[in-house]
């Protein structure tokens, strides 16, 4: 009795060949979906609180996180007050934006409604920027030099405008 192998191969071949496909379809999806996790990583740069990474981590605010706590609550306890006038700009800001929407929407369109709605929206935005500043300048105040100077190395050299060509330099 002759054992015939071709056939044999030929038809393991044929068999696997579904499966093969379904393996190779679970592979590639499998692949995007880890793609996609870490792209979210990346544009997202997953790092610990505090740490420096995307324009927001790298605020005062977010330096004074990093300072040994006795410090850290006595420049926050200083800006209290100064905060708290900011989040109600914040407010502000956001009430406008929407009635801004709302008159953009309205119809008829009113001309008039609208100019009024965007001129209130620059104004609560100019308001809640002057009160961010004043909270920046007064944990600023509140720090040491050499905690100034650690916050210039701790956020990394600033990132040239386009058109910008070379380095700059941090002070020392």
């Amino acid at each position: 009795m002759p054992i015939d192998t071709p056939d044999i191969a030929v038809e393991r071949t044929r068999s696997g060949g579904p499966t093969r496909l379904a393996l190779l379809v679970s592979l590639a999806v499998n692949a995007l979906f880890i793609g996609g996790l870490f792209s979210a990583v990346v544009r997202h740069n997953a790092q610990p609180f505090g740490q420096a990474g995307g324009p927001a981590q790298k605020s005062l605010g977010a330096y004074v996180l990093t300072l040994p706590i006795e410090r850290k609550d006595a420049i926050w306890q200083r800006s209290t007050d100064k905060r708290r006038l900011m989040n109600a700009s914040r407010r502000d800001v956001r009430q406008a934006r929407e009635d801004a929407l709302v008159a953009l929407t309205a119809e008829p369109f009113d001309k008039e409604r609208f100019l009024t709605a965007e001129t209130r929206l620059i104004e609560a935005e100019r308001t809640a920027r002057l009160g961010q500043r004043d909270v920046l300048v007064e944990i600023a105040g509140s720090m040491t030099p050499e905690e100034r100077r650690a916050y210039l190395r701790w956020r990394g050299p600033p990132r040239p405008s386009p058109g910008e060509q070379g380095e700059q330099q941090l002070p020392k």
